[in-house]
């Protein structure tokens, strides 16, 4: 990865940064920390943007997800069909 294209977690969270039109969230290794990073994360997204949540079957998280996409007016997929391995992983992805 490019430094010059990096952007650290505080800088995102912290200033204005605009918006992406794709976000992979894979951040963290609890509930909580994966929480309140999408919590920071879909404000973020463009009105065309998607967000990708991965191993979304962790902690219950599929859950919280779809209740978070709905106060924010998301729709939510599942990508379970194409992306689930060995482990039982697999993301969603959200849409505006």
């Amino acid at each position: 990865m490019v430094r010059k294209n990096s952007i650290t977690w505080r800088k995102l969270c912290g200033e204005n940064v605009g918006t992406f039109d794709l976000i992979l969230h894979d951040l963290g290794q609890n509930y909580t920390i994966r929480k309140n990073g999408l919590k920071k994360l879909i404000p973020l997204s463009s009105s065309n943007g998607i967000i990708v949540i991965d191993d979304i079957n962790r902690f219950g998280y599929e859950t919280y997800v779809s209740l978070i996409s709905k106060k924010f007016d998301l729709n939510f997929y599942s990508l379970k069909l194409f992306t689930i391995d060995k482990f039982g992983r697999f993301p969603w992805l959200l849409s505006h």
